[in-house]
């Protein structure tokens, strides 16, 4: 860098103008911009969209920088602020944003999860807010109390079941609102994952529910399992079944059940640890360079051989490999996405008393369209990316395993051009027994 570049980069009088000749040069150049006082919002946004080959480490640094910059365009600052919700909390021109646009949490939702959120943003939230922020908002472990208050999930459950009576009182036809009404009596509870730090050396943790690149609880007698193929497996959930009893209102028993994945082969593990096995020493064995750990140029998971496809550890913020301890949030009743689907096949498969007549389908089809912009939740809302959901349904994408008796425990899915989706459903018998039972799809 020459003198003369270095001059206007470091002069706080150098003007927009000046600071936009220079740009996208070279990283460091855009970085000192970045920085500048005067840098004016186009000049941000072309700056941040500059790749530099050589300086990987200086456009991270440079998005964390010009997403606190007052000058940065509302567009530049939805483009990073849900990359970095906690540094677009810095920025300060947060307030007058917030004033010029109502609708910020619509585009931003994931800055009511940081515990640094201010106060109006989430009582706003709690007034108004959609699934989404409630959910995000849900989510932050320095939420009020009494804004905890207005979250229960008996909460949530009777705002849903209002809105869904409302339209179901509107409909004019007998039969679809017969359907409506046994609709309504299919939701069933589901929690979303509050991610915490693991500490790998705390016994207790080791105990606790986790979800992707966690360190379950092993011992001699319940070690890391191998596949077939003589790999060790990923880790992908472990369930408190006493916890997920409490939270879904289901007896489901007691122990640790863990799902595993196969490496470099399309296979699950699923155990049940009693209670009594608990009490043995924890085996401190991790198996080296686990291709669940990976991470590409730009530090998101790759996932190379796993079950688990490739996903932006980004998008699932504040999940990290670090950061995969779980507590459940219950999050009211969830509905399956689908009326036609859920109340159709009840009547074939239960010889259920309700009339039905052939044109019955497509009239709920044409009623499934205006049911998905009711604000309930289902399988596909909250649309937020949460890796894992406990209870509720599926998406009812590419996976209809859950359309059969058994209930829905665990759900992950996600899509990154190819669909996965892993689900643990549990059945149970007259006597009162459980099975559980994993399953999983590739869809692309």
């Amino acid at each position: 860098m020459d003198d003369a570049t270095k001059s206007i980069l470091t002069n706080a009088d150098s003007t927009s103008a000046q600071l936009a000749d220079l740009m996208n040069q070279n990283g460091e150049i855009n970085k000192l911009i970045g920085r500048h006082p005067n840098a004016d919002s186009e000049t941000l946004a072309e700056i941040i969209g500059f790749w530099d080959d050589d300086a990987d480490d200086i456009d991270l640094e440079l998005r964390r920088t010009v997403v606190k910059h007052p000058n940065a365009s509302i567009e530049t600052l939805v483009e990073l602020g849900r990359e970095f919700p906690s540094l677009l909390l810095e920025n300060p021109s947060l307030k007058l944003l917030l004033r010029k646009h109502p609708d910020f949490l619509e585009l931003i939702p994931e800055v009511l999860m940081i515990p640094e959120c201010p106060v109006e943003i989430m009582r706003s939230a709690i007034a108004s807010g959609d699934l989404m922020q409630k959910a995000m908002l849900a989510l932050n472990p320095a939420l009020p109390n009494d804004f905890r208050g207005q979250l229960l999930p008996r909460e949530l459950a009777a705002q849903s079941d209002t809105a869904l009576e409302k339209f179901t009182d509107s409909q004019k036809d007998k039969w679809v609102k017969e359907c409506l009404s046994k609709y309504r009596s299919t939701s069933r509870p589901f929690c979303i994952p509050r991610f915490l730090e693991l500490d790998q050396s705390n016994p207790e943790h080791r105990k606790q529910d986790q979800v992707l690149s966690g360190f379950p609880y092993t011992s001699k007698k319940w070690q890391w399992p191998v596949g077939p193929n003589g790999r060790h497996m990923q880790p992908i959930a472990q369930v408190d079944l006493e916890i997920a009893s409490i939270n879904l209102g289901e007896s489901l028993g007691s122990g640790l059940l863990q799902v595993w994945g196969g490496i470099d082969k399309s296979e699950l593990n699923l155990r049940l640890i009693p209670n009594s096995d608990l009490e043995e020493p924890v085996d401190n064995f991790y198996p080296e360079d686990p291709p669940w750990l990976a991470t590409d140029l730009f530090g998101d998971a790759e996932m190379y051989g796993c079950m688990i496809s490739p996903f932006p550890l980004s998008a699932y913020r504040p999940f990290a490999f670090s950061n995969c301890r779980v507590e459940w949030v219950p999050f009211g009743n969830m509905y399956y996405p689908s009326l036609t689907t859920r109340i159709l096949y009840a009547l074939e498969s239960e010889n259920d008393s309700l009339e039905f007549d052939g044109k019955l389908e497509r009239r709920l089809e044409r009623v499934d369209e205006h049911l998905n912009k009711i604000e309930i939740p289902t399988g596909k809302k909250p649309c937020m990316e949460l890796l894992f959901r406990l209870g509720g349904y599926t998406d009812g994408l590419g996976n209809t395993w859950d359309r059969y008796p058994d209930s829905l425990l665990l759900y992950h899915s996600i899509d990154r051009g190819v669909k996965i989706t892993v689900g643990v459903t549990y059945r149970k018998s007259s006597d009162g027994h459980i099975e559980f039972f994993a399953d999983s799809t590739c869809d692309k």
